[in-house]
C-alpha cells in the first residue's frame, strides 16, 4: 500500500485522536474524554482489521477472518465468565442485593447471548438468527458505553495520581458506616487521604459524609475519630456532616470552604474516581479525584454501578442514541410479524 492508502485508512484515527488529546489536557474530567478515546480505539481497531483483512490473499484470508470472529467469542465468553465469578463471590461475600448482582445479572446475559446465537444457527431458525444478528446494534452501543467508561476510568486515575500533585485541600468522601465504624472500603479512604496529607503536611483534611438512618454517629465524624487516632492534628481536621450523595459531598465541602486558596483533591474509591472528578467539575470546585484501591471481586459491580450513574445524569441522549441503534431490529421485527 501507499502512504497516501495509509493516511486514508486511518484517517478516521488521525482525525479522532487529536481532539481527544486536547480534550484530556484541557480538562479529564469530560465524559466526552472518554467517548473520544473509545472513539479513537474503536477507529483504529477498525483500521487495523481492514489493514490486514486487505493485506492477505485468497484462503488465508478467510481463516483470518474466522480467527478473528473466534476471538472475538472467545473474548465474550471470557467477559461473561469473569462477570459471572465476580458476582457470586462478591454475593457470597456482601450478601445479596440488586447493585450486589448487577454484575452476574450482566455476566449471564453476557453469555447467553451468543449461546442463543449458536442455538439458532443449530436449528437453522432464520428468522429468530436474523432478529439476534441486528440486536448487535444497541448492545454494541451499551458495550461502546461501558467499556469506553471502564479505559478511560482506568486512564484518568493513572494520569492523576502520577501528575497531579498540587493540592492544599483533601476532601475524604463518605461511603457508610457499619453502626459507627468504618468499612473496609471506607478506611482505604481515609488511609489515601492521611497518605495525602502527611505529603502535604499543611494541607486541609476534610471529611464529608452525613449521618444515615442505620448509623449511630455520622460518617465525616468517625472518618475524623480514626485520622486523629492515625496522628493527624485536630487543627488539621474539618468536618462536613450534612451530606448523603456524592454530590452533596463535593457541593457542600467547597461550598464551606470555597475561599480557601489553591486546588483540591477528592478522595474515593478507584471505581469511583472519575464520576466524583465529573462531579468537582460541575461544582466548579479545582482539582482532581483519586482512588484507593477496591478488592477485585468488588470492582467490577461497582464499575458497572458508575456506568449505570453517568447514563442516568445523560438518560434522554442515551435513550435517543439506544433507539436510533435499535430501529434495523425494530423494523425487522416488524417484518417478521406481518409475514407471521
Amino acid at each position: 500500500m501507499s502512504l497516501q492508502e495509509y493516511f486514508w485508512l486511518f484517517f478516521p484515527t488521525i482525525c479522532v485522536a487529536p481532539v481527544t488529546a486536547v480534550m484530556v489536557i484541557r480538562d479529564p474530567r469530560r465524559m466526552r474524554c472518554a467517548v473520544f478515546l473509545g472513539a479513537t480505539l474503536a477507529t483504529f481497531a477498525i483500521s487495523l482489521f481492514a489493514l490486514a483483512a486487505g493485506s492477505v490473499k485468497d484462503q488465508v484470508a478467510t481463516y483470518f477472518l474466522l480467527g478473528f470472529i473466534a476471538l472475538g467469542a472467545l473474548l465474550v465468553v471470557v467477559l461473561g465468565i469473569f462477570l459471572v465469578v465476580s458476582g457470586v463471590m462478591l454475593v457470597r461475600r456482601e450478601g445479596m442485593s440488586l447493585s450486589h448482582s448487577l454484575s452476574l445479572a450482566l455476566g449471564v446475559a453476557v453469555l447467553a447471548y451468543p449461546v442463543a446465537i449458536a442455538v439458532t444457527v443449530i436449528t437453522e431458525q432464520q428468522r429468530l438468527l436474523m432478529l439476534l444478528t441486528l440486536l448487535v446494534f444497541p448492545l454494541t452501543y451499551l458495550a461502546f458505553v461501558v467499556v469506553s467508561y471502564v479505559i478511560y476510568s482506568g486512564l484518568y486515575g493513572f494520569i492523576v495520581k502520577r501528575f497531579f500533585r498540587s493540592y492544599s485541600t483533601i476532601v475524604v468522601l463518605g461511603a457508610g458506616l457499619i453502626g459507627g465504624e468504618l468499612t473496609p472500603l471506607l478506611r482505604a479512604r481515609v488511609d489515601l487521604g492521611i497518605d495525602r496529607y502527611q505529603k502535604k503536611p499543611g494541607a486541609l483534611l476534610v471529611f464529608s459524609g452525613g449521618q444515615g438512618p442505620d448509623e449511630t454517629t455520622s460518617e465525616a465524624f468517625a472518618m475524623a475519630t480514626y485520622a486523629h487516632s492515625q496522628g493527624v492534628p485536630s487543627d488539621s481536621i474539618a468536618e462536613e456532616n450534612s451530606s448523603r450523595t456524592t454530590s452533596q459531598n463535593i457541593a457542600y465541602s467547597y461550598a464551606a470552604l470555597k475561599e480557601r486558596p489553591g486546588r483540591w483533591v477528592a478522595v474515593t474509591s478507584d471505581f469511583h474516581a472519575f464520576r466524583a472528578a465529573m462531579y468537582m467539575r460541575q461544582k466548579g470546585m479545582p482539582g482532581q479525584a483519586i482512588g484507593a484501591k477496591t478488592r477485585r471481586y468488588f470492582w467490577s459491580s461497582a464499575i458497572l454501578r458508575e456506568v449505570v450513574a453517568v447514563v442516568r445524569e445523560n438518560l434522554w441522549l442515551n435513550i435517543i442514541v439506544l433507539l436510533a441503534a435499535c430501529i434495523p431490529l425494530m423494523v425487522a421485527l416488524w417484518v417478521v410479524l406481518a409475514k407471521v
